[in-house]
């Protein structure tokens, strides 16, 4: 399972290969010891294991004893509100998708699946945020804001395509769907690749367009964080943006998260950011 828990500009806790026994043996040792007050928990894809990624979220509160600020998740959520009769519908549907959301916004006792326990660190209270994914109800998404933070169910959020602003005292900058590179080139088969490209994204929800990068300002020194779906090209074989790297290399943005892949990676991306990959949320056998 990928569990980051990041106190921006201080600490960063790699606990990307933590299991539940292996959190309980460090929380009895008592080897972590981080004096921070704000944490946040960055996950991969969870394709509608909502309900895990709560209790995760939980099992960590009660390893750090602190309660998390927010969640922020890179996309391939399990935006499903009308349950199976929009994957029915949607041609991009997962297969394997779990319609947990559909099942909280149903429940009259919904606040039941943020709570494990009596004690208040039992209780997740920090909200939710997500991106679009490439595996997501399009038509429902496209019924949101796309300005700003829409609250899907209570505590639960989407966070439209292109966001620039701050959120739980980030300064955010978030871009779903598998990032496509358009670029012009030179040459009669790169102006046919290029008109390709271009219809598709006109067409395809799953995508956005690694162009939206060129327009941005790359000096800035307000946003902590950017979180994209999918991830750089020079890391991942295949869904990677060479527009997304560009714009990280030259950028003096600090963290850069993303999905998609179902694979942890990490490294430095120019001087200034450190990129992360995480991996798709994974259940093994003792939890």
């Amino acid at each position: 399972m990928n569990k980051w828990l990041v106190s921006i500009g201080k600490q960063v806790a790699d606990l990307s290969y933590l299991n539940r026994d292996l959190m309980n043996l460090i929380y009895r040792q008592g080897t972590i010891d981080i004096n921070s007050t704000s944490f946040y928990l960055f996950l991969g894809d969870l394709h509608g294991n909502i309900k895990a990624s709560i209790i995760l979220a939980i099992r960590l509160q009660f390893l750090f004893n602190i309660p998390l600020q927010a969640v922020f998740q890179v996309g391939d959520f399990g935006f499903w509100p009308s349950g199976i009769i929009a994957k029915n519908e949607d041609k991009h549907y997962k297969k394997g998708d779990s319609l947990d959301l559909y099942e909280i916004q149903n429940s009259a006792y919904y606040r039941d699946f943020f709570i494990l326990g009596i004690e208040e660190i039992d209780t997740l209270s920090a909200p939710i945020y997500f991106i679009r994914g490439n595996h997501e109800d399009f038509h429902n998404l496209n019924l949101l804001s796309q300005n700003k933070p829409s609250e899907v169910v209570p505590g639960i959020y989407f966070i439209p395509d292109c966001f620039q602003g701050v959120i739980e005292n980030l300064h955010l900058l978030a871009l779903g769907g598998i990032i496509t590179d358009l670029d012009r080139g030179k040459g009669k088969k790169a102006k046919v690749e290029f008109k390709k490209s271009q219809q598709k994204l006109m067409v395809d929800p799953r995508l956005s367009s690694g162009a939206l990068f060129l327009g941005l300002p790359t000096k800035t020194t307000t946003t902590d964080i950017v979180i994209t779906h999918s991830g750089l090209a020079s890391r991942e074989d295949r869904d990677g943006s060479k527009q997304l790297e560009s714009y990280l290399y030259n950028s003096a943005i600090p963290l850069h998260f993303y999905g998609h892949h179902h694979r942890f990676s990490l490294g430095n991306v120019g001087k200034n950011t450190f990129s992360i990959g995480l991996r798709n949320l994974e259940f093994v056998s003792c939890g």
